[in-house]
């Protein structure tokens, strides 16, 4: 359902008194489900925990792909210190190596 208010000239239009009635098509808000993969970075060292799917792609702030990984629970990126975007699968989380 939608209201539409269009004017064709650029005069002044005033609505008042403007009620909706009907009935609600959903009652429950369903609370999205909580993410329980964890990711952590110690020493760049990088280390998953959780259900997590797919090739590991890190990427610097560029867009430039600089690191790519089969999925493992350690991971060891020699990589420069800095700022990165990690992907797996259709996980993304920023990270500081």
């Amino acid at each position: 359902m939608s209201i539409r208010f269009s004017t064709p000239n650029l005069g002044e239009i005033r609505l008042d008194d403007i009620t909706i009635t009907g009935t609600t098509l959903f009652t429950q808000v369903n609370s999205p489900i909580p993410d329980s993969r964890k990711l952590t970075v110690a020493n760049s060292t990088i280390t998953l925990e959780g259900s997590f799917s797919g090739n590991v792609e890190i990427y610097n702030f560029q867009g430039k792909k600089v690191f790519t990984s089969e999925l493992k629970e350690t991971l060891h990126p020699q990589l420069a210190r800095g700022l990165y975007i990690i992907r797996i699968g259709d996980f993304r989380q920023k990270i500081s190596l």
